[in-house]
């Protein structure tokens, strides 16, 4: 008689077979004691594999690249660069370094830590970290990568650039003051505040982004799929892009331009104040407690819904299926033009209702200004007067 081993038994023994075959494999390539295995039990602390110390004096620039550890950034205590790998001895390649440069331009320190590929990545493997440690009045160039580790950025840093990268990892900063300030990962988030740049860039393919108290002259945010939330940014332009996910923003002040889009998610601002500002959703609502200057408010499938509009400069507000409401303060002037190809005009200001394709209403409050268009396909618009 035939008998058949069950499917999780095949299973069982696979698994068991591949342990086996990394043990093996680890054994040969390093030998197991009683002393080594105790040392990579669940909780053991990292060994220092290797440090080195370079002069900050002269010190245009300082890179670092690593694979799977993690990037952590603190003050030095004896005023030099310090770099100190922790890790497991024996088994992780320790860092190599390099200095270019000398003279005027400036010296040039790169750290980099060769990738080592393991058999398996047993639950008691211990987090390898390369800890970075920085005068407090360093003022180089700073670049860390970090392929699958996280990076930490401490308080009160000012490089003159800053160049933050990971490809699968977390990155923290705050309190840093630099000419550009630029952040991206591929697959991680990104957590920001308190940002003083010329230049701030941050982009992520999947992950989300929060920042906080922004301040610079360009912020460019970037996220192809993951949220976006930002308090308050005070800069001269503003561009703020989200393929799939929502805008969440507090206080947003462009001297210039600010453009916020999102492709497939909503949009959700506190204020917007800008002389141009355009607000768009393609699958989404765009929803505005507050609303200061001019500019363009646009959904393709969905609603506009914006309160305590005061029109400085003439703003657009178009959809293509939805409605869109609207709430202007009192003691303005301004020319109102409404229109709706199907559905209806609710309009608190002094206008004008006319027929034809639809339904139209133009008007000129308080003796007339900036024009205030309002535009949808199908949906309807309201606008209320406080």
């Amino acid at each position: 008689m035939n008998r058949r081993i069950p499917l999780v038994g095949i299973i069982l023994w696979g698994v068991i077979a591949l342990i086996l075959l990394g043990v093996l494999i680890t054994g040969l390539s390093g030998g197991i004691n009683a002393e080594t295995f105790a040392d990579r039990r669940l909780g053991a602390a990292p060994q220092l594999i290797k440090e080195e110390s370079f002069a900050a004096e002269g010190l245009a620039g300082f890179s670092a690249e690593v694979s799977s550890e993690d990037i952590r950034v603190v003050y030095s205590e004896n005023g030099a660069v310090t770099v100190k790998q922790y890790g497991e001895k024996n088994r992780d390649a320790a860092f190599t370094s390099s200095t270019t440069g000398a003279g005027a331009s400036g010296r040039r320190v790169s750290i980099k830590i060769p990738f080592r590929p393991r058999v398996f990545w047993f639950s008691w493997q211990r987090a390898n970290y390369l800890e970075i440690g920085l005068p407090q009045g360093y003022s180089g160039e700073l670049s860390l990568g970090a392929a699958s580790g996280d990076i930490d950025f401490p308080k009160g840093f000012e490089p003159a650039a800053l160049n933050l990268s990971t490809a699968s990892g977390n990155i923290a900063a705050s309190d840093i003051t630099a000419n550009d300030v630029n952040v991206s990962s591929s697959s991680g988030d990104i957590k920001l505040s308190k940002i003083t740049a010329a230049d701030l860039n941050i982009s992520t393919a999947s992950g989300d982004v929060k920042t906080s108290d922004i301040t610079a002259t360009g912020v460019k945010i970037s996220v192809t799929s993951g949220d976006i939330t930002v308090s308050d940014i005070a800069a001269a332009d503003v561009r703020i892009s989200n393929t799939s996910g929502n805008v969440t923003t507090g206080f947003v002040a462009a001297d210039k331009t600010a453009i916020v889009d999102a492709s497939s998610g909503d949009i959700m601002m506190a204020k917007i104040e800008s002389a141009d500002f355009d607000i768009g959703c393609v699958s989404g609502n765009a929803t505005l407690r507050a609303v200061s200057g001019g500019g363009k408010l646009h959904t393709l499938s969905g609603d506009v819904n914006a309160g305590v509009v005061v029109i400085k400069s003439p703003l657009q507000v178009k959809t293509a299926s939805g409605d869109a409401t609207l709430s202007l303060a009192a003691g303005q002037q301004f020319d109102i033009s409404l229109q709706t190809a199907s559905g209806s005009i609710k309009c608190g200001a002094p206008v004008v209702y006319s027929g034809g394709l639809g339904e139209k209403a133009t008007g000129a409050v308080g003796g007339g200004g900036p024009l205030l268009s309002v535009g949808t396909s199908s949906g309807d618009i309201n606008i209320n007067v406080d």
